[in-house]
């Protein structure tokens, strides 16, 4: 059971991804939409 197999993650550390974009700002603003209306019923 002495598995020492070298870690290789998915994304590699150097690789920058963006956090902000166009499609997470129109997810964000539907999920608030639906949110907010299955708050009023």
């Amino acid at each position: 059971m002495d598995n020492k197999k070298e870690f290789k993650p998915f994304i590699p550390a150097d690789k920058i991804l963006p956090e902000f974009t166009v499609t997470s700002v129109i997810l964000g603003i539907i999920l608030a939409v639906v949110f907010g209306a299955a708050t009023l019923i």
